[in-house]
């Protein structure tokens, strides 16, 4: 089940309706009462880009920093914090057990590679600190090299993701998949 879309011609999050039948995410809208409900919607924005693996806030792997750059992005005010409903949200969005093998994978490098990728910003104060300057110096540019490999490999895994999110939405591009009873039911 899809709980939100991302319109990318509108640049909008958008919710579905059989996310609206959870309690979870229903407590957030029912608790916005005027009928834009703006604050439910930006509420459900930050949710999106947050917590979805398909958001591109999900490179910054600091939750902190993810936070404040999703709230100055949307146009939060500064006092806003996150509510326990919406902590309860991103809990039951996160929630592993309903991560398909492709999505625990494609975490899981992400999480590797942001390893990698914080060895090497501190590169220098590894090799200051080695007892074998020139060994250490040697391990970061083995470990350099196989740096393009690894963001070939990332590529290609955030595409099989995106691949497998668009079969299970049965709207892949170019193709003649439908959702059940999309072009209408015929009965002869």
């Amino acid at each position: 089940m899809r709980l939100f879309t991302f319109d990318k011609n509108t640049y909008t999050v958008h919710i579905t309706e059989e996310a609206l039948l959870l309690d979870v995410f229903n407590t957030i809208y029912k608790k916005d009462k005027p009928k834009s409900k703006d604050v439910a919607m930006k509420e459900f924005t930050f949710l999106w880009f947050y917590c979805d693996v398909t958001s591109p806030y999900q490179l910054i792997i600091d939750l902190i920093d993810r936070e404040a750059e999703i709230k100055r992005d949307i146009g939060l005010p500064n006092s806003w914090r996150q509510s326990e409903d919406l902590k309860r949200a991103i809990e039951f969005y996160n929630d592993p057990k309903f991560w398909t093998i492709v999505r625990k994978m494609y975490n899981a490098a992400i999480i590797g590679a942001s390893a990698i990728n914080s060895t090497l910003l501190k590169a220098k104060e590894l090799i200051e600190q080695s007892d074998d300057e020139i060994a250490a110096a040697e391990k970061i540019m083995r470990t350099l090299e196989k740096v393009p490999k690894v963001m070939q490999t990332l590529r290609e895994a955030e595409k099989e993701l995106i691949r497998e999110i668009e079969d299970k939405e049965g709207k892949k591009k170019g193709s003649k998949t439908f959702n059940l009873y999309e072009d209408g039911l015929k009965i002869d």
